[in-house]
């Protein structure tokens, strides 16, 4: 049985409606699915280029490089008429890290090594034989070599930027 409304319509008061039911609307989830991976991608792509800019300048973009072979280094240096330089580290060396942040990062550093020296970073850790050959007692040390093996100085210890520049110096004009 059906009851029906007396009236205009517009006062129901007390009229005992059911609210219409909505229809379900189902995502699109080929459109879901292509948002979030597109999301996935550009959250990639700038979590990349934050890397790539933050890292600060390059080695190959100052002309200045690090080798990890004396061997390779003493070969460079003699065709490049150039010293060689050989930095002795450990990783948990206090001083050493000083020296990789603050001196090997300074743009005067890196520019009067590139001209003058064929670097090589030598860890004493890795390269025990090494080091005891070339009489390393403390990290870290820095031994400059002529590209024939011979060596003409040394510096021990951390020191400033300046004070690096000006001890490289002393040792290269008493060659």
């Amino acid at each position: 049985m059906r009851v029906k409304a007396v009236g205009g319509g517009a006062g129901r008061a007390g009229a005992s409606r059911r609210p219409a039911r909505r229809a379900k609307v189902k995502p699109n989830n080929a459109r879901r699915n292509l948002l979030i991976s597109t999301l996935i991608v550009l959250l990639v792509v700038v979590g990349v280029a934050v890397w790539v800019f933050s890292a600060g300048p390059s080695e190959s973009t100052s002309e200045f490089k690090w080798l990890t072979s004396l061997e390779e280094a003493v070969e460079e240096a003699s065709a490049q008429g150039k010293l060689v330089l050989i930095d002795f580290y450990a990783e948990w060396c206090g001083p050493c890290k000083l020296m990789d942040d603050e001196v090997y990062t300074d743009p005067d550093v890196r520019a009067f090594l590139s001209e003058k020296f064929v670097c090589v970073k030598v860890n004493v850790d890795e390269n025990p034989g090494l080091a005891r050959e070339y009489n390393v007692a403390f990290i870290p040390t820095v031994v400059v070599l002529t590209p024939s093996g011979v060596e003409l100085g040394r510096i021990v210890g951390y020191l400033p930027p300046d004070n690096f520049i000006s001890e490289l110096s002393g040792i290269i004009s008493q060659s």
